[in-house]
């Protein structure tokens, strides 16, 4: 039952794979080298090697975290669930300088993850509110939200709803949110 919807949501989505529809070159860039890459990257066979009985949406996660930190080179990274070992060392691993922790509430955190698996995600989210508008506001800050028509559904909209120069990718099962000052507020639908 589940690869028959995954199957119709794949063929809904199809008109959105491999960045087709999208004009802007800096997106349409950040689509085919950090989320749609599927060449291997340096780290994935060592990092496979150490964390071997991982499902596959968890491993395909992180290996995008690896992209996202690889990309972006964040001091500080904000994961705001569960600090999960296998996502901190892929963000390490996408980045050497990167200070992974559970709660920072400074200016300086660029990436912020927010899991479906966490244990106190509730907790969590609502000490990150406060500051939530500071986050959308920043430059160049990267928020990813797993599950987000699931248990993180409530959370993905209302950021949707406050963002107003931000850059959405809908990855069906992942949202990631790009800030960037002077740009206008654009959704892309994008299918894996």
């Amino acid at each position: 039952m589940f690869y028959i919807k995954r199957f119709f949501i794949w063929l809904a989505r199809c008109r959105y794979s491999r960045g087709f529809g999208i004009q802007s070159p800096n997106d349409y860039s950040f689509v085919m080298n950090v989320i749609n890459e599927h060449a291997p990257f340096y780290a994935y066979s060592d990092l496979e090697q150490c964390f071997p009985h991982v499902y596959r949406r968890k491993r395909r996660m992180a290996e995008l975290l690896l992209r996202l930190a690889n990309w972006l080179q964040p001091e500080k990274v904000a994961l705001l669930s569960n600090v999960d070992p296998i996502y901190v060392e892929y963000i390490k691993a996408g980045c050497n300088k990167a200070i992974v922790s559970a709660n920072w509430k400074s200016n300086e955190t660029k990436m912020f993850v927010i899991d479906r698996d966490a244990v106190n995600r509730s907790v969590a989210i609502d000490s990150a509110y406060p500051s939530i508008d500071s986050i959308l506001s920043t430059d160049e800050t990267v928020i990813v939200i797993t599950d987000i028509y699931g248990t993180n559904k409530s959370l993905w909209n209302e950021l949707l709803e406050l963002g107003t120069s931000i850059i959405i990718f809908d990855l069906y099962h992942i949202g990631i949110i790009l800030c960037k000052k002077n740009r206008y507020k654009i959704k892309y639908n994008l299918n894996l």
